[in-house]
């Protein structure tokens, strides 16, 4: 709505550079001075909902450190470990988020869709959680996706076996491969994507280990894929 009080529109995005501006029309109390004016921004985060948090955040501090004359630029700023992260300086497009329920798992894929060809996502259930959301959490994986491999969370005191078999429930299969072994499921994602497809790796992001039976195993999603590419 251009005229709504404070109105932005995302110019360009990429994976590596977006732009965008916004337009204060109607100032909050005690910033009349904003008034008609518009400032423009670039930063380096994708996709759109993250650069629509990134305007909120703007617009809850105010306008005063920028300017009107200049593209601010933005790209100083990071998202936390493991949260729509790009593995950078390797030769294919494979992406970490911590998205880890049906409705978080749908809105992610739906958000980058547009970017690649293809999406191979990777993602397991939790064990000793909902089972109910398990079968919910793969549909949204198969819906969003062109392929899925079904792997390993946090297992707890849960089999990898019980947890699939609640995932499949209600669920078509022909695009999913049952791979327990997280780090052998991620290696197999990565030989099924072209240079304009994307590995989409869920569920864990920043996590430093696997819990299994009161243990935690030594594991990480980066790892795995700098171990890969290297």
């Amino acid at each position: 709505n251009h005229f709504a009080d404070i109105f932005f529109k995302i110019k360009n995005i990429s994976l590596k550079k977006s732009e965008f501006y916004i337009q204060i029309n109607n100032p909050p109390q005690n910033q009349e001075h904003e008034k008609g004016k518009k400032y423009h921004f670039q930063c380096n985060l994708f996709p759109e909902f993250n650069i629509s948090n990134l305007v909120y955040s703007i617009c809850s501090i105010g306008f005063d450190k920028f300017s009107e004359d200049i593209v601010n630029d933005l790209s100083f700023l990071k998202l936390p470990t493991g949260r729509s992260e790009l593995i950078k300086n390797i030769s294919a497009n494979v992406i970490v988020d911590y998205a880890h329920n049906e409705n978080a798992i749908k809105f992610f894929l739906n958000s980058i869709e547009k970017y690649f060809d293809n999406l191979i996502a990777v993602f397991g259930c939790g064990g000793d959680r909902d089972r109910k959301k398990r079968s919910k959490m793969l549909r949204s994986a198969i819906e969003n996706s062109s392929k899925v491999i079904f792997t390993s969370d946090n297992l707890r005191n849960e089999t990898f076996e019980q947890i699939f078999n609640d995932a499949k429930e209600g669920n078509k299969l022909e695009t999913v491969i049952a791979i327990e072994n997280r780090k052998e499921a991620i290696l197999q994602g990565t030989k099924m994507i072209g240079k304009k497809d994307c590995l989409v790796i869920l569920g864990k992001g920043h996590e430093q280990f696997q819990e299994k039976e009161g243990s935690y195993i030594k594991y990480n999603d980066f790892e795995v894929i700098d171990e890969i590419y290297s």
